[in-house]
């Protein structure tokens, strides 16, 4: 078998996420466009190779986290190339020696301080009722944009106050089960949401199974709905001082709101999607009930008055 193409199976088999697999492929179709070569033949590779690739990269005005994540999609393969006891020819990795002295090119993002007033404004100045809606969930329960463009009308139950994520859209639009996480969760929601929702499903065209669609009828995708938040985040008046306020900042403004109003750690993750980060919280959401999450999550979620 094509050693690259097995490595792909393995990946498969493993149960690696289709978005992660994509990822890979980018990085070796593109490794090959840059050395000139159809495809990759892992014996012939040298670190030389590896050095052009990254020129082409930088080239390309590259940041340097994507080039370290493109180098490091190749280093895993051929580390696999190395382990592996059905491959030979490849004793050692060519691209570990530059790799580990690449940038990582993370940088700790500014979140600019916004008040639950300032917040307010911006949803209660937001007068189209999808864009009202879809503000007030992702600055009650800091939902990712993904899981947004994901939700799906049936996933609301306004009846028993609840919301269940049981997808994300990818970054290529591709529906993958769960949230990030990859598990499904189903949310409280508190009495202004409750009332956003009814406004906007009591408008919105039956014209498909998502929650929140285009002027086309077509699920909302992850670029419009980060262009939606952008221009009423702008309207309001709380892009000052050259702050940036996406959709990501909101799943980071919400945290800090459930914390300062005394909501429990472990409660504030179930509301995230985060995966226990401690045998302790693992246990404890093992056997916390909807309930529980409802009663804390109510005390402490924001009030915008709308």
């Amino acid at each position: 078998m094509n050693p690259f193409e097995d490595y792909i199976s393995e990946l498969e088999m493993l149960g690696r996420k289709p978005s992660y697999i994509r990822s890979i492929r980018g990085s070796v179709n593109g490794f090959c466009a840059a050395i000139g070569c159809d495809t990759i033949d892992p014996v012939q590779i040298t670190e030389r190779d590896i050095k052009a690739w990254i020129h082409v990269m930088r080239s390309r005005n590259l940041s340097d986290a994507s080039l370290y994540e493109n180098v490091g999609d190749l280093h895993r393969f051929f580390n696999f190339m190395i382990e592996s006891p059905d491959h030979d020819g490849v004793t050692v990795n060519p691209c570990a020696r530059i790799f580990k002295r690449l940038s990582r090119g993370r940088q700790q993002t500014r979140r600019p301080f916004k008040t639950v007033d300032d917040v307010g404004r911006m949803i209660r100045t937001a007068f189209n009722p999808r864009d009202r809606a879809l503000l007030t969930l992702i600055a009650k329960l800091g939902l990712r944009r993904g899981e947004v463009t994901g939700l799906d009308v049936v996933d609301v139950n306004l009846d028993d106050r609840m919301l269940t994520v049981k997808q994300h859209a990818d970054h290529g639009a591709i529906m993958l089960p769960g949230r990030k996480n990859g598990v499904e969760s189903t949310l409280p929601l508190d009495d202004e949401t409750v009332k956003v929702l009814k406004v906007w499903l009591a408008v919105r065209q039956p014209v498909d199974g998502a929650l929140f669609v285009s002027r086309n009828g077509l699920r909302l995708d992850n670029v419009t709905m980060w262009k939606i938040v952008k221009d009423h985040a702008a309207k309001a008046g709380l892009m000052t001082n050259g702050d940036n306020i996406t959709v990501h900042y909101f799943r980071a403004w919400c945290t800090y709101q459930l914390t300062i109003n005394g909501c429990k750690p472990e409660i504030v993750q179930v509301i995230r999607g985060d995966v226990a980060n401690t045998m302790a919280n693992f246990y404890t959401r093992e056997i916390l009930s909807f309930d529980d999450v409802r009663r804390e999550y109510l005390k402490a979620v924001p009030v915008f008055g709308i």
